[in-house]
């Protein structure tokens, strides 16, 4: 058999495969040959990525990004991720940390684990015990459709400022 067949056949097991939870919440199908979503950037544990990052419907970080994040939909940080820089989003969800500037003009979850440290502007705002917003905070109005605006347009053009220096262990809807 040629080595090529070989080295087609073997596929050995590094033991990083994402459990079937994982890929259920990335969004991952479990079937053979099934992938991440079109345009989803997916940035595993224990890699490293700076740059700019434009044009991807959602990123996925599990390891740490410095980057300058636009025109993308959504954001993922997992509770092993680490974003620092500029980000400007639909929606966002925070289990690890992110630091810098975040602006999300739909929903902002930050659940028990996260933890945003810098500038941050949402269209709206829902934080589980535990999740922690430190550093600057500005709430915008919110539109019918829920996304602040009209969609792709920056819906907080006549912020509430608030400032936020704890955990606070309750939702909020602004």
């Amino acid at each position: 058999m040629p080595i090529s067949d070989i080295a087609k056949a073997y596929r050995p097991d590094t033991g990083r495969r994402a459990s079937e939870a994982q890929m259920a919440r990335l969004g991952l199908g479990a079937r053979s040959g099934e992938g991440p979503d079109p345009k989803t950037l997916f940035v595993g544990r224990e890699i490293g990525l700076n740059g700019e990052i434009t044009a991807c419907d959602r990123l996925v970080v599990e390891g740490q990004v410095e980057a300058s994040l636009k025109d993308c939909e959504a954001i993922e940080i997992g509770e092993t991720g680490l974003f620092k820089g500029a980000a400007e989003v639909r929606d966002a969800d925070i289990r690890g940390r992110f630091e810098g500037k975040l602006t999300v003009h739909g929903r902002l979850m930050v659940r028990s684990a996260g933890k945003i440290s810098g500038e941050l502007r949402y269209g709206q705002l829902e934080i589980e015990c535990g999740g922690q917003i430190v550093g600057q905070v500005e709430a915008g109005p919110r539109s019918p459709d829920g996304y602040g605006g009209e969609r792709g347009q920056p819906a907080l053009e006549s912020p509430v400022k608030m400032p936020a220096t704890a955990a606070p262990s309750v939702q909020s809807d602004v």
